[in-house]
């Protein structure tokens, strides 16, 4: 296994008074059901003596948080949730399905190098080619008819979001989990099966990352639409159209009503689905953040808005900023009047949370990758990582203050703190770092 280096956790360590963090433990390599290693970008979450996370494609795994041993851990597979009936169209839509897309494929090579011999010898395309050109439309018009398997067959993503990368949500009694097949599921702690259903399939064409938020009794899930599951049983309590993107809902409360505020910026009211409002801001691959009454979405033209005021007004725009333009996967932190934003390149922006104005920015020493990690403050630091493995600590304030610099294996995930204890989901592992 990789050293962990040097790890600063948060609020146990002033500066020139460091101690040595050594890894408490990292568990067993998490696998597939067939064996190999497998990776996530889901973040863990702890639950008692529990830490739950995800792993390709579709499995939600259980940890001791103390040892580090897999408690259990069960893959969610589509077809598993499906009834019988429901299973066998799937299955025979997909074996004369494969026959017909055979078929296409051969009847499209044969178009194109009708093409390309007609364009070399400079002639026109005849019959032939006609009639060979209605027979592949009414094949791929035959391949839409096979309904059930294009609503439950695997949705295109690619090798960096996969199907595991949002993070699950526990009351401490259950465990939620989402997965980017479209399944919804949740588990007791002690890994029977609660309930799982099918919601819907996502249209993200890289792939879906957004993550559950349990919220009133409800499951909120946002693959296409925003759907509200009931947290008891699965069943779908409503459903509303609503703009997203990649990153995770907020949940805010306006008038003392609980609402939601997605990452297109649409408002809406968790008891019954009501859009109250929309498109008061958007982030596009990272999450809006809440300090006080007020959301922050921040990227390049990123806003502040209001969700009340004294005299009634909702939804004012206090400011909008043009922090560094790049992609912003990791999902900013608000602390003590400061915004810190990071880039998927490594440029650290801190910004003024009353004006927008950029305070300072400059580019992190982080190495190559992409910074998908969520900008986390624990105690009194700032963890900056990028997907290479290399975390930054700094303090927070309005000037540059390095603390450390660590190296651990590559992960996507956010870390999770506990008192005095660092969990971080690797490719491989599920680490535990902390003083002994």
């Amino acid at each position: 296994m990789l050293s962990t280096g040097v790890f600063v956790a948060g609020g146990m360590m002033g500066r020139g008074n460091f101690q040595t963090p050594r890894r408490r433990w990292s568990g067993p390599k998490i696998r597939e059901s067939c064996g190999r290693p497998s990776s996530s970008n889901a973040s863990p979450v702890l639950a008692g003596d529990r830490i739950f996370t995800c792993s390709e494609p579709d499995i939600l795994v259980c940890v001791d948080r103390h040892t580090g041993d897999i408690l259990w851990q069960h893959g969610n597979a589509t077809l598993d949730i499906l009834d019988d009936t429901t299973r066998a169209a799937y299955e025979r839509e997909v074996e004369e399905g494969a026959q017909r897309h055979e078929a296409l494929e051969q009847k499209r090579k044969a178009l194109s190098r009708m093409e390309r011999e007609a364009k070399g010898e400079d002639r026109e395309l005849g019959d032939e080619y006609q009639a060979l050109k209605g027979e592949v439309d009414e094949l791929a018009a035959k391949l839409d008819e096979y309904t059930t398997y294009l609503r439950f067959s695997k949705p295109s993503t690619n090798g960096v979001t996969g199907y595991s990368s949002p993070t699950p949500v526990t009351d401490g009694i259950h465990v939620f989990a989402l997965f980017g097949t479209g399944v919804a599921v949740c588990y007791d702690m002690v890994g029977n099966t609660v309930w799982r259903r099918f919601v819907e399939k996502p249209k993200h064409i890289h792939g879906f990352s957004s993550s559950p938020i349990l919220v009133d009794g409800k499951v909120l899930v946002h693959f296409y639409n925003l759907v509200a599951l009931d947290a008891e049983d699965g069943s779908e309590a409503w459903r509303t159209s609503a703009s997203g993107g990649w990153g995770t809902s907020l949940q805010a409360a306006i008038d003392s009503e609980t609402v939601v505020v997605t990452t297109g910026g649409d408002v809406v009211r968790v008891s019954d689905g009501e859009v109250l409002t929309k498109k008061i801001a958007e982030v596009t691959y990272c999450s809006p953040v809440l300090e006080g009454d007020v959301a922050y979405f921040i990227q390049e033209g990123g806003s502040a808005v209001s969700l009340s005021s004294p005299s009634g007004e909702v939804f004012r725009k206090l400011w909008t900023t043009k922090p560094r333009k790049d992609r912003y996967y990791a999902s900013p932190v608000v602390h003590d009047g400061l915004i810190y934003a990071l880039t998927r390149n490594n440029s650290f922006n801190v910004l003024d949370a009353v004006t927008g104005k950029v305070v300072y920015a400059r580019i992190l020493p982080l190495g190559s990758g992409d910074a998908y990690p969520s900008v986390t403050l624990a105690g009194d630091h700032l963890y900056l990582s990028n997907s290479n493995g290399t975390t930054l600590v700094l303090r927070p304030g309005s000037e540059y203050n390095e603390v450390a610099k660590n190296k651990l294996e590559k992960f996507r995930c956010s870390p999770l703190f506990d008192v005095d204890r660092m969990y971080v989901r690797s490719m491989k592992h599920l680490y535990c770092i902390g003083r002994e």
